[in-house]
């Protein structure tokens, strides 16, 4: 019985005398793992720089739900349609609390 290889997303099966898809296959995919791991390293992910204003920022999250709309896309009869809301504001300098997620 042959065996199938898929490489690159095409599935091929090799012949005996193709013995080089088997250590052909390992390599690029070893090739493409490196390269996934090195990419982070060459393309970092940026990061915000601090604010130079004098306030501060707070936050607030409310989840709001409509009882007199069904979601569509939940299994049971009884969910209703919920919304996210995420609000930042600006504080004074002086106050401390926890810092948001």
């Amino acid at each position: 019985m042959r065996r199938q290889l898929a490489l690159a997303g095409v599935a091929f099966w090799p012949t005996r005398s193709a013995r080089w898809a088997r250590p052909f296959a390992v390599g690029l995919g070893a090739l493409v793992l490196a390269l996934a791991a090195a990419l982070p390293l060459a393309l970092p992910v940026f990061g915000f720089p601090p604010l130079p204003g004098p306030c501060g920022i707070g936050t607030l999250v409310y989840l709001w739900t409509d009882r007199s709309r069904a979601e569509v896309f939940a299994t049971g009869p009884a969910r209703r349609r919920q919304l996210m809301v995420q609000v930042w504001y600006p504080t004074p300098s002086g106050l401390a609390g926890p810092p948001a997620a």
